[in-house]
């Protein structure tokens, strides 16, 4: 771990969402999230906190398991490609017009 303050704890994080770290602990088995580990405590990345909230709300609101969460965040993020490949895309096409 480079920077603590770039780090949750696990544990704080599931406090703060009210999830078990059981789930969080599916998520990083599936390789949708990754831990570090420190002193036998276990990090989230502060910046994998946007994902992790989103599929929070997948497995809570929608009923999701962690392979179909797997499965949509492989959609969301080919979603978010395309929209900016066509956004670039719009711009270069705009010089020629």
């Amino acid at each position: 771990m480079d920077n603590i303050n770039s780090y949750l704890s696990v544990i704080t994080f599931c406090e703060l969402h009210e999830v078990e770290p059981r789930f969080i602990e599916e998520l990083a088995e599936q390789d949708l999230i990754q831990i570090q580990k420190k002193n036998e405590e276990r990090f989230i990345e502060i910046e994998q906190i946007p994902q992790l909230e989103r599929m929070i709300r997948l497995r809570f609101d929608l009923d999701i398991n962690p392979a179909g969460i797997d499965v949509i965040t492989n959609l969301l993020e080919k979603m978010e490609r395309y929209e900016t490949e066509i956004r670039l895309l719009k711009s270069q096409l705009n010089r020629y017009i």
